[in-house]
């Protein structure tokens, strides 16, 4: 539903502030253009939308530019794989500024395309530990590769987390970049019983399956902070069934085992 030189229209009945932004087609392409909702908001942070209005076919009204597939584009448009399922770059999610702040303002627009996430109202990770914890362990640095279809200027970049998500191979499965995200954890080698790297989908692993804190035999997607390079809005996860894919959209809330490092 996303086909070269296709045209799509909306109309909007309110005026958007500046600083404003418009968000929409969600899903796209594999949702019906039908479907396709428009959605305006007065500040990025903005608990609710001024309005939300149907897209159509056709190229009625004023043309705001053309999506590209994943860069932005000279007009000022996110890439269509954003568009449409999120921001495979750790630096700037809303689960890094989520698993590193406490209580209930967590979330501030990191990128000129953010919006606030959903999860907003929940109390920010790092409220429910003890002082005594906190006062233990350190903002550490790490490194994560970036995805390589949006022209970035580096090929990794550095944060400083006192929790993050473990990499692809920290989890000791076969990386897309080695030597850059960290090296594996024994841990993980020795669970999985294996000598060297686990393969990714379709291979299969029972003990790469991580239940749920509230659910012992209820086994989770689990998120990774690795972004699958080859797209602007895939993540790597450890899945339910016991495999290692590349294929979770960003914008899914899939449960996730943060790491610290006590200092």
């Amino acid at each position: 539903n996303a086909v070269a030189n296709t045209k799509w229209s909306f109309t909007l009945t309110q005026d958007v502030p500046k600083g404003g932004r418009i968000s929409g087609f969600e899903g796209m392409p594999d949702q019906l253009t039908s479907t396709w909702k428009v959605k305006t908001w007065a500040t990025p942070d903005a608990a609710s939308p001024i309005e939300t209005v149907a897209t159509v076919s056709g190229a009625n009204g004023t043309s705001l530019g053309t999506l590209n597939m994943a860069q932005k584009s000279e007009q000022g448009l996110n890439g269509m794989q954003q568009t449409a399922y999120g921001h495979n770059r750790w630096k700037t999610s809303a689960m890094r500024q989520y698993l590193n702040k406490k209580g209930k303002n967590w979330w501030v627009s990191q990128e000129e395309f953010d919006i606030r996430p959903n999860e907003y109202a929940k109390t920010a990770f790092m409220s429910g530990f003890q002082d005594d914890f906190l006062a233990a362990i350190r903002p550490v640095k790490v490194t994560t590769a970036l995805n390589t279809v949006e022209s970035f200027e580096q090929t990794t970049e550095d944060t400083y987390d006192t929790f993050f998500l473990a990499s692809i191979e920290q989890m000791n499965a076969n990386p897309q970049l080695a030597n850059v995200e960290g090296p594996y954890w024994e841990y993980w080698r020795r669970r999985l019983g294996l000598s060297g790297f686990a393969q990714t989908y379709p291979t299969t692993y029972e003990n790469y399956k991580i239940p749920a804190i509230n659910a012992q035999t209820s086994p989770q997607h689990v998120r990774l902070r690795s972004a699958n390079r080859g797209l602007a809005y895939n993540a790597w996860s450890v899945n339910s069934s016991g495999y290692v894919p590349g294929s979770y959209s960003a914008i899914y809330a899939y449960r996730f085992c943060p790491v610290c490092v006590i200092c």
